[in-house]
């Protein structure tokens, strides 16, 4: 029972998180001194949840016809921003992907030489 709690727990945090990271972002699109309506507020919201729905549902549908694996990899996302005609996200994905790589490494590096110490 406890880690079905804990579960709650976590996607409600996660939610919370996702709903004030999406605001802030239109927030600052903006120009100062201009604020959102909370009706614009859950408008953007839904756009966003439905967009994240779309994507994965189509990156789930090209893992499952090109892996069967069940884990929806960084190809399938860039394949189905393809298909679904949101092009000009690939590059930004590749470039995200390219710094989080290089993190990646460097933690790494990090790591490995405090084990060595």
């Amino acid at each position: 029972m406890k880690k079905f709690r804990f579960q709650n727990v976590s996607a409600e945090i996660f939610q919370i998180n996702f709903v004030v990271t999406v605001v802030r972002m239109a927030q600052e699109l903006l120009p100062d001194g201009l604020n959102l309506g909370r009706d614009t507020h859950d408008l953007i919201l839904s756009f966003a949840i439905e967009f994240i729905h779309m994507l994965t549902f189509q990156a789930n549908e090209i893992c499952q016809k090109e892996t069967r694996n069940g884990f929806i990899g960084l190809q399938h996302v860039v394949k189905a921003c393809s298909e679904l005609g949101f092009h000009e996200y690939i590059c930004e994905i590749q470039a995200v992907t390219t710094v989080y790589d290089r993190h990646i490494r460097m933690m790494q590096k990090v790591r490995s030489m405090k084990m060595a110490s």
